[in-house]
């Protein structure tokens, strides 16, 4: 088992500026979402940090 981990930052994440619509927004969670099952695929993920 391998132990080691790693962060992947994403050079152009999806972005959202405030007052955004709900669409949006769901637009946005999809888009996360997606990543993140590609990811599971081969390592799981533990945490997302959005700033």
């Amino acid at each position: 088992m391998n132990d080691s981990y790693d962060i992947k930052v994403i050079k152009d994440p999806p972005s959202l500026t405030r007052g955004a619509s709900s669409e949006s927004v769901r637009s946005w969670m999809d888009d996360i979402g997606d990543t993140i099952a590609a990811q599971e695929a081969s390592r799981p993920v533990h945490a997302v940090l959005v700033h």
